[in-house]
């Protein structure tokens, strides 16, 4: 996995790479990130 923050006009661009996701298995993978970890993350961050 890698994680690079980048410093945009609007304010930091997250880029996440999840490797050696296994065949098949990263239509779920990409729905997990989105439930469990970019959503609450947002929300999180949106109340500062």
């Amino acid at each position: 996995m890698t994680l690079i923050l980048e410093v945009v006009d609007e304010g930091t661009l997250i880029k996440f790479t999840h490797v050696d996701v296994p065949e098949g298995a990263y239509e779920s993978v990409k729905e997990g990130w989105y439930t469990y970890y970019w959503d609450p993350l947002r929300a999180l961050l949106e109340k500062y």
